[in-house]
């Protein structure tokens, strides 16, 4: 989700470091996601949804995912 990642950009020095995302972060989230998703899409192997998962649910979804891929 757009709202997520404009959350993790935040303030400070991880937006310090985007000076493109000043103006309206959300609005210029959104269209380099419009631009990307489809190849983005087009090359995953696996979509995992992040948004309200912590890191070690996030590990755990994507092991548990390849696990089965993998027959075990």
């Amino acid at each position: 989700r757009i709202e997520t990642l404009a959350a993790r950009i935040g303030a400070g020095s991880a937006r310090a470091d985007r000076p493109w995302l000043e103006e309206d972060p959300k609005t210029v989230l959104r269209r380099l996601y419009a631009g990307r998703e489809p190849l983005y899409a087009e090359v995953a192997s696996l979509i995992v949804d992040v948004d309200d998962a912590t890191p070690e649910q996030t590990v755990t979804t994507i092991l548990d995912t390849l696990r089965a891929r993998a027959g075990g």
